[in-house]
Order: structure tokens, then C-alpha cells, then sequence
């Protein structure tokens, strides 16, 4: 399956791994290109909720020079993890394929919203919340105040410049308020509390709206909203 359109004047395609650009694959360095590729970059990214069973953000697209190279089938359906609090103590740990990684990455934006059917996708981002430099292998909270299935999506950018998309599904049921937070809290792991934005403001970032907007609406279109406009 091959995906080809243009937003905003910039190329989004879906290619197989033996077709990302050659910049990617030229950091490779090896035959064994496939390979390679998912041992040099994390596969999927585990989301590990306090006293819940572990999620997954998958890798989605590559972003490489002003296009989007989109390594997973969009028709797959993603099935939803489960978050139980409103503000949720949430590590997000990296997974490779075949090697243990040295590199010191971070979440440098993690956008969530809830998948909902707004009057226009623009709408939805301004009720969707964006973090940034989001710690990896570290316990932090989020504000997750959605309570049906909503989106989550992390950029990672790599030390070469480009950008890996993780995107995954969870299903919020909070059985807690904003006013348990430091009822549940333990002392001795003394996680953070990161504050976000309106995630609007990755309308700024062109290339990061449109593989926002293909794989938020992909999944609108899946449950049943018939118009995902711009």
C-alpha cells in the first residue's frame, strides 16, 4: 500500500522500509538495510501507567527533510491502552529491536487528544494538549482528563535531524479527580508534573500538523466521523 498527498505544499507518502530516503539509508551503512533501520531507532515506544498494564506508541513516520515517510500500515487497527486517573504517574520507555542504546533521547513533543467529531481538526487540537521534553526511562505525571478514546502522539528527534512519529491509542476511564494528587503519590519516586499548551501550537511546525492531522483523522474515519476538516 503506497499513500501519497500534499498539505501546505509538503509531500506525504507512505512507502515500504526498502523505499525511505536515501539520507536514511545512508546513515545506515549497511546492506542489511530493514534491519538495521529498527535497530538504530526505537520500534515502539512502551507507555507504562501506574498499576496498569503497559501501552504502546508504534512508530508512524519518519520525517526527513520536509517529508513524511510513513512506516507502518495506516489501515491497521490500533488497539487502545487503559488510563484510570486524571493526572496519571506514566513512564515512557523506548523498546529496540536488537541493541541497547546509549543515546540520551527525549519526547520533545507529546501531543494527546481526545478523538472526538469537532466542526474541524483545528478545533480538535485546540482541546488537545501538547507537552514538551518529555523525559524517557523517568516517572513523570500527566494531565489526562479525557474519558473516552483519545490519541497520543510522540515526536523524537534524532541525533541526525530527523524525526520519528510514535502514535498510539488509550481509552481514559479516571476513577480519580485532580484533587487525589498527592494522595496517590509515592514519596520515594517523586515524580514531576509536566505542564502543557493547546496543541494548536503545532500548527507552527507544518510538517508535524499534516502527519498529525493523516493519522488523528485515519482513526476518526475508523470510528465513524465521516469529515476530518482542516
Amino acid at each position: 500500500m503506497m499513500l501519497s498527498m500534499t498539505y501546505l505544499g509538503l509531500s506525504i507518502h507512505n512507502y515500504a522500509l526498502a523505499t525511505l530516503p536515501n539520507e536514511i539509508k545512508n546513515d545506515m551503512k549497511s546492506e542489511n538495510f530493514e534491519t538495521n533501520f529498527h535497530s538504530l531507532v526505537p520500534t515502539n515506544i512502551s507507555v507504562i501507567p501506574e498499576s496498569l498494564p503497559a501501552g504502546n506508541l508504534y512508530l508512524s513516520s519518519i520525517l526527513s527533510n520536509g517529508t513524511a515517510t510513513y512506516t507502518r500500515n495506516l489501515t491497521d487497527e490500533l488497539f487502545p491502552f487503559q488510563l484510570d486517573r486524571w493526572y496519571q504517574q506514566i513512564q515512557f520507555v523506548p523498546i529496540y529491536q536488537d541493541r541497547n542504546p546509549n543515546e540520551n533521547l527525549t519526547i520533545n513533543n507529546l501531543v494527546i487528544g481526545e478523538l472526538s467529531d469537532f466542526d474541524s481538526f483545528d478545533e480538535l487540537l485546540d482541546q488537545a494538549r501538547i507537552y514538551k521534553d518529555v523525559p524517557l526511562n523517568s516517572t513523570t505525571i500527566l494531565d489526562l482528563r479525557n474519558k473516552d478514546i483519545s490519541f497520543m502522539e510522540a515526536e523524537i528527534i534524532f541525533p541526525n535531524g530527523n524525526s520519528g512519529i510514535y502514535y498510539g491509542l488509550y481509552d481514559g476511564n479516571q476513577q480519580t479527580d485532580k484533587s487525589e494528587l498527592k494522595l496517590y503519590m509515592k514519596p520515594e519516586t517523586k515524580p514531576s508534573s509536566l505542564g502543557s499548551v493547546p496543541a494548536i501550537e503545532i500548527k507552527s511546525n507544518d510538517l508535524l500538523y499534516n502527519v498529525t492531522f493523516t493519522l488523528v483523522c485515519n482513526d476518526l474515519y475508523k470510528l465513524g466521523y465521516d469529515r476530518c476538516a482542516v
